[in-house]
């Protein structure tokens, strides 16, 4: 499986082949110090210095951060929810929000 299909957010496709350049190239320098001993100590912090730059970490306070935006997810589903139920969504279990959702989601997709 292409790392793009695993990791579509971290790897876009001109980046695949320099990441498994890099992955070569660390497996090369570990085969080189377990067969000569070589001090592989530099080689391997640039590379793992370069795998650290590829992940871009999320924001979890202010205006963007991934909190608020699953609060407003949350919102936008209980009050599309609340149209199709005469129940308060914050009130029902995770079990009937998530089963009402489907309920929905079948229903419409027959209803096409």
């Amino acid at each position: 499986m292409e790392l793009t299909q695993l990791f579509p957010d971290v790897i876009d496709q001109s980046q695949e082949k320099n990441y498994y350049q890099k992955v070569r190239e660390l497996k090369e320098a570990e085969l080189e110090e377990i067969a000569f001993g070589t001090d592989i100590t530099k080689r391997v912090e640039s590379i793992e210095a370069y795998f650290a730059e590829m992940i871009k970490p999320a924001s979890f306070d202010g205006a963007g951060s991934i909190e608020r935006g699953y609060e407003l997810q949350f919102e936008e589903t209980c009050h599309f929810l609340s149209k199709h139920t005469n129940k308060d969504p914050k009130k029902l279990s995770v079990k009937e929000f998530y089963s009402l959702l489907k309920y929905i989601e079948n229903k419409g997709s027959s209803d096409a």
